[in-house]
């Protein structure tokens, strides 16, 4: 899926972050295995924060409203994982 996503025009770069912050999967191969610091843009720290604190997706528009900035939690729960912010579950 990240593959999929990175590699439309429109999408510069997808990043899956594990809760220690490391990059797990990315269109970029260079940001995998390093914290999310490797992810060069400078609005993605504040994004990414209120994200986190909100437990809900937060987005950007920048540079004049021509790109969008992003950022969804994935909340996990139970042996058997629900995204309960999406409210499906996974079989």
């Amino acid at each position: 899926m990240i593959e999929e996503t990175g590699s439309r025009r429109s999408v510069l770069a997808v990043a899956l972050i594990g809760k220690d912050g490391r990059v797990i999967a990315s269109n970029k191969r260079d940001w995998i295995g390093g914290d999310e610091s490797v992810i060069p843009d400078p609005d993605f720290t504040a994004v990414a924060a209120a994200a986190r604190a909100t437990a809900q997706a937060q987005h950007r528009l920048v540079d004049g409203g021509t790109r969008l900035i992003l950022v969804s939690p994935l909340l996990l729960e139970g042996v058997n994982p629900k995204l309960s912010n999406l409210g499906g579950s996974s079989t």
